[in-house]
């Protein structure tokens, strides 16, 4: 399995999180960050507890390649 970073953030608090992965917050981010980004959701997650945070993303797909 490869490693799943999450970041949640707003204007004013970022967190991060990282898990083994299962098989547009974004115009912010510098290209080279950009690159990297595979899914931006436009939606302020960063009050929501951890357990919160992986249902509402349990429906987000990837994107393919």
């Amino acid at each position: 399995m490869t490693k799943q970073w999450i970041l949640v953030a707003n204007s004013s608090i970022a967190r991060i999180f990282v898990r083994n992965s299962r098989s547009e917050l974004k115009a912010a981010l510098s290209r080279p960050v950009d690159q990297r980004v595979e899914v931006a959701q436009d939606i302020d997650f960063s009050a929501l507890d951890v357990r919160e945070i992986e249902t509402r993303i349990q429906g987000i797909s990837r994107p393919a390649f």
